[in-house]
């Protein structure tokens, strides 16, 4: 039976042997999510390519025209993504190759080529993840016997990034981001650990000075065909309240807009996520942080929290992780925890 998701929509999945996901399908109604998975099943057990591909038929002309109208009915950047590493990394290399002559030796070489031009790691597995979905795509439509991706050994994973901020380097980056377009969205990852979608979805509304009390629960975010969207957030481990102390609440009105429905603002109206990084960009080398990104400040938030005495469950009833095993902490004892974590980084921040 088609279950309810947190984002109102319908879905049903089904595994399918040989497959190691589950095909699943959406909908409005639990009619209609069912009605997409039957043909979502249909098109992966009895594919009818519109395009006949000839015998030296190459990757290219498979991703022009099987590989590409297929994926946009993902998220639109899910497919900015994927392309995107198709365009700079595989097409050039590997595009004019056809299908059939696609083996291991040919994908050693072009990792090494990478390799060779300094390409990171991270990279190169996202790169080889792609082309194994392209792959994995033409085995199931018949034009070659196994995907020779699932034979490479690929760069090992590199150890995540060190994004850490002392009470110090917080404090500065607050006051240079003071009078900037930034000033609010700064303080809102800085501190609170929001993610951008969640700065951007931020009202007036949501914040409750009486109670001490701001509210996340909505999110803007790209949708494709229709823009930059405001819905609710996906999990309810997103959904969160957080208890903040007067000087906290003071800087929020100070660096919001107050003539403006949204807290952060931009000329009046609420930012674009990807205006949010873009203006990240141009100020962060200035502001000593000149290869941060701007979800990085994220990362940087949650260390602050642990520096400044709060436990993992502290820190993940701040930042609305949606880890299984933190989910008790979203209660009201969770909410406690967050409102004592931010009470001690605001003690620090002198």
């Amino acid at each position: 039976m088609a279950s309810l998701r947190a984002d109102g929509r319908y879905w049903e999945r089904k595994r399918i042997k040989g497959r190691k996901t589950p095909v699943a399908g959406y909908g409005s109604t639990p009619e209609e999510a069912q009605a997409d998975l039957a043909r979502k099943i249909a098109e992966i057990l009895n594919p009818t390519p519109t395009w006949v591909p000839s015998p030296d038929a190459t990757l290219r002309s498979f991703v022009v025209n099987v590989w590409r109208p297929a994926i946009d009915r993902m998220e639109e950047t899910s497919v900015k993504r994927y392309t995107a590493s198709w365009r700079k990394f595989l097409n050039e290399q590997l595009g004019p190759i056809p299908l059939q002559d696609i083996r291991r030796a040919e994908l050693d070489m072009w990792q090494r080529d990478l390799e060779a031009k300094k390409v990171p790691a991270p990279s190169i597995r996202y790169a080889a993840a792609v082309l194994s979905n392209i792959l994995r795509m033409a085995v199931d439509y018949e034009l070659i016997v196994r995907n020779p991706v699932a034979s490479m050994k690929l760069p090992k994973k590199t150890a995540k990034r060190d994004r850490r901020l002392t009470v110090d380097q917080a404090s500065e980056l607050l006051e240079k981001s003071k009078g900037t377009l930034l000033s609010g969205p700064v303080f809102m990852a800085c501190i609170l650990g929001l993610r951008r979608g969640e700065i951007a979805g931020l009202r007036w509304e949501d914040l409750d000075r009486q109670r001490g009390e701001l509210r996340i629960r909505r999110q803007r975010r790209a949708s494709k065909g229709n823009g930059v969207i405001e819905k609710r957030l996906k999990t309810d481990s997103s959904i969160r309240t957080l208890r903040l102390p007067k000087k906290f609440i003071d800087e929020i009105d100070t660096r919001g807009d107050l003539d403006s429905p949204w807290i952060c603002a931009k000329e009046g109206k609420p930012w674009v996520p990807d205006n949010i990084t873009e203006h990240w960009a141009m100020h962060r080398k200035a502001w000593g942080l000149g290869d941060w990104t701007f979800h990085d400040l994220r990362h940087g938030a949650a260390g602050l929290l642990y520096a400044s005495g709060a436990d993992l469950i502290e820190i993940a009833s701040v930042l609305g992780h949606s880890k299984p095993d933190m989910s008790w902490a979203y209660t009201s004892a969770g909410e406690d925890r967050a409102a004592g974590a931010i009470d001690r980084l605001s003690e620090a921040l002198k």
